[in-house]
């Protein structure tokens, strides 16, 4: 009896370990230096500080990829993960408070949109719709 809660131990540590290790599908979404982000060239950039290991933040992961993969002329689409340090400038300079953010910038380099949470692919579609950008 010993041995198996030894063992179920083990297996449910390893589950969690894995469970905390950052998904291929984050490491896609790619990260800019705020130099590197060309605002004009697009209708809206969408983008998300959060975390590859929290739960909210990795169930908007598929809606990130979804956003970039739709609207790749009139979206550009960069996720900030906080636990990198590098990227906590960027927690500061948007004022996060909560993760997921998401900031929504016009091609003229303003903010229009702040979210904080989980926010839904038909919500975000329907505000990316109102600021012109179509599939």
């Amino acid at each position: 009896m010993k041995n198996l809660n030894l063992n179920f131990s083990f297996i449910l540590l390893i589950l969690f370990l894995y469970s905390c290790t950052p998904s291929e599908n984050a490491k896609q979404i790619k990260s800019e230096n705020e130099e590197n982000l060309n605002f004009e060239k697009y209708k809206i950039t969408f983008i998300e500080l959060g975390s590859t290991t929290c739960i909210p933040c990795q169930m908007m992961q598929p809606i990130i990829r979804e956003i970039r993969d739709s609207f790749p002329k009139d979206v550009q689409v960069i996720f900030y993960d906080l636990n990198d340090r590098k990227n906590l400038k960027h927690a500061q300079k948007y004022k996060i408070r909560v993760i997921p953010t998401q900031i929504f910038i016009d091609n003229r380099g303003e903010i229009v949109e702040k979210h904080e949470g989980f926010f839904p692919r038909d919500e975000i579609f329907r505000f990316l719709k109102s600021k012109g950008v179509n599939q």
